[in-house]
């Protein structure tokens, strides 16, 4: 570690101090020997918020990379502001009637669509739960949304994706290659603040090779911070 024995001394009294572990000194068990008699039970009880520590800590830094990809990658995006797109995407979804037939690609995402993750997007995104009726959110709570419900979520997403002017060769890989996680990507770039290049972000986004895991913490990220109703 490049530390010396009285540095070795003062870390180990400042876990101590913050309940990471316990020193039990004895006869045989004096402070001459620091490395002695540490109970390390109070860092097992706590695995589980070091590695939440960690996976944040990594999650920023995915984060903080994908930031950096969009600034350098515009992927197609014009000079409409994402805001006056959703205003866009509300007028027409808001005439939108009738049970619309699933694409294809809508299709695939569909098959992989998780009760838990559908949840976890309405919760992250006020602005999504705006695109869709009060019984469409009712029905997509439940543990297995029902079809045309989910067909509605995913027409809601595509417009906004498409608003972006996101390439739809990149959207429908990205459907075909990770399913509903694509969806939940958008979702996420729906409601990230302070993204400047929100298409340049969601192509970054969907490259990554693990991004269930990667937009199923985003999301849990967003509805923490209150971004969710």
């Amino acid at each position: 570690m490049g530390t010396c024995e009285r540095g070795i001394r003062r870390l180990l009294s400042l876990l101590e101090a913050n309940h990471w572990i316990v020193r039990r000194y004895t006869a045989s068990n004096r402070r001459s020997r620091p490395e002695a008699g540490i109970d390390l039970a109070p860092v097992a009880a706590r695995l589980a918020d070091l590695r939440e520590a960690v996976e944040w800590v990594a999650e920023e830094g995915r984060e903080a990379r994908r930031q950096a990809d969009a600034e350098r990658d515009d992927a197609g995006t014009g000079s409409r502001t994402p805001e006056s797109g959703m205003e866009d995407i509300s007028v027409r979804l808001k005439s939108y009637s009738g049970n619309p037939k699933p694409t294809a690609s809508v299709q695939r995402a569909e098959a992989g669509a998780g009760g838990e993750l559908v949840s976890l997007m309405l919760h992250a995104s006020p602005r999504l739960q705006g695109l869709l009726s009060p019984h469409d959110l009712i029905d997509l709570q439940r543990p297995r949304p029902p079809g045309p419900a989910l067909n509605r979520l995913t027409a809601a997403v595509g417009a906004f994706v498409r608003e972006l002017g996101l390439s739809s060769g990149i959207w429908t890989e990205a459907l075909a290659r990770h399913g509903w996680a694509a969806l939940a990507a958008a979702v996420v770039v729906m409601e990230r603040q302070g993204v400047k290049r929100r298409a340049g972000y969601l192509c970054s986004m969907l490259r990554h090779p693990k991004l269930a895991e990667t937009v199923c913490h985003s999301l849990r990220r967003l509805v923490d911070k209150g971004c969710g109703a």
